[in-house]
């Protein structure tokens, strides 16, 4: 009974260690850095992730468990109309207020990878190539058009790689829209990164996507 206790003490000890080396290594990096102006803060210590997004958008953690944590963010546009809107950025406008459907997205998603996995020949391509089979099966291949393919980005100081496509929503009245995903593979850690808008905001706001996606950090554990 008494060798029990010791092991759960122990147990315990490194658990609350782990937990408080963790929270210290995001305290440290965010002391290195200044917070981008006009931009807030997100940080999550069970991942060891942070990453800085527009104060004005709306921030949704729409799943963070052991595993996987998936946070939304979005502009929060007014509704506005112009005589230079087109009709299909008019229906996107109408759609975005009764559905909730945010036109302008950034979707950041981080994995925990399993050991089994680690060992095994799982590459950055491998994810490109599950991405882009995954973008087929949610729009239908024939909805996908991929514009860019490349290997040679770098996410937090790691290699990672960028999709660039066009694709049509599934819902009526079928909007069209343009994304880009960055995808970067640590040692633990699966990080993807998807931004989504119409094609005509789509550059627009590629400036601001971009510096969130300067911000990102990420403390890899040393297990």
């Amino acid at each position: 009974m008494i060798i029990q206790c010791e092991v759960l003490h122990i147990i315990v000890s490194y658990l609350l260690s782990s937990s408080s080396s963790k929270a210290a290594t995001l305290a440290t990096t965010r002391t290195q850095r200044p917070t981008v102006h006009g931009f807030s803060l997100y940080e999550d210590s069970m991942h060891n992730i942070i990453l800085e997004y527009p104060s004005t958008w709306v921030k949704r953690e729409t799943l963070n468990n052991d595993n996987t944590v998936v946070i939304m963010f979005f502009a929060n546009n007014k509704m506005t109309l112009s005589t230079g809107d087109s009709s299909e950025s008019i229906l996107q406008k109408i759609r975005e207020i009764l559905y909730y459907q945010p036109s302008i997205s950034v979707v950041l998603s981080v994995t925990s990878i399993s050991f089994p996995l680690r060992q095994a020949s799982h590459t950055l391509k491998d994810i490109v190539n599950n991405e882009i089979h995954l973008l087929g099966l949610s729009y239908g291949e024939n909805s996908i058009n991929m514009i860019e393919t490349s290997y040679d980005q770098k996410l937090a100081e790691i290699p990672a790689s960028k999709l660039v496509y066009t694709y049509l929503e599934t819902l009526e009245p079928r909007l069209n829209k343009k994304g880009m995903k960055i995808m970067s593979l640590t040692k633990n850690k699966e990080i993807i990164i998807t931004y989504s808008s119409g094609p005509e905001d789509f550059d627009r706001f590629l400036p601001v996507v971009d510096k969130m996606i300067d911000t990102f950090t990420i403390a890899e554990s040393q297990s």
